[in-house]
């Protein structure tokens, strides 16, 4: 994962390319995590206007990538479905 959003509305409703550049927060943002901080650390900055921030758990890590709008980005192992389910408690 290199860019998470929740939005209030439907972003897309078709085929789309991948950004090129980071998501933007704007009114309609729950929750936008860009994966970009330090390598090791288990807190994840929220850039949404409102929201808390984010916390890897288990075998989640943030990792060096070679993408083309970013440097860094969560290896999820297997975590994926938990992180989701408490972001959507919150």
């Amino acid at each position: 994962i290199d860019e998470f959003r929740v939005s209030k509305v439907i972003r897309y409703d078709g085929d789309f390319d991948p950004p090129e550049a980071p998501f933007e927060p704007d009114a309609d943002t729950t929750a936008l995590y860009h994966f970009d901080e330090v390598v090791g650390r288990a807190t994840i900055a929220n850039f949404a206007p409102v929201g808390p921030d984010g916390r890897l758990e288990g075998a989640a890590e943030i990792v060096a990538v070679d993408l083309p709008n970013t440097k860094r980005a969560v290896e999820a192992g297997g975590k994926l479905t938990t992180i989701w389910g408490k972001l959507k408690a919150r």
